[in-house]
């Protein structure tokens, strides 16, 4: 089984980040940001072993990238693979409007 390196830009990590601040300072939730947490990492664990094998995304401006959702929670993260590296490029709650935000 191939194995992918993982490499998150600054720009997901950020918005992770973001997203695990607003639980916290809105929900007051400790055990719902590490939830979070801990599924954004299980899910970037996952694209070690598979990123290769999910398919491109088909939508006008996402032409070489691919989408993983998170095994837990409502959130997706936007990679693309070059050389063997899966580059995370962004992570989004489902909810969002993703089509305008990424290009």
């Amino acid at each position: 089984m191939r194995e992918y390196e993982v490499v998150v830009t600054r720009e997901a990590e950020n918005q992770l980040r973001e997203y695990i601040d607003y639980i916290l300072h809105t929900f007051k939730s400790e055990q719902a940001a590490d939830a979070v947490w801990s599924d954004a990492m299980e899910t970037m664990d996952q694209l070690t072993r598979i990123a290769g094998s999910i398919p491109d995304m088909t939508k006008p401006g996402f032409e070489g990238y691919k989408r993983i959702n998170f095994l837990l929670h409502n959130y997706a993260i936007i990679y693309r693979v070059d050389n063997g590296v899966a580059y995370v490029e962004r992570i989004f709650h489902q909810s969002q409007d993703i089509d305008n935000k990424f290009i």
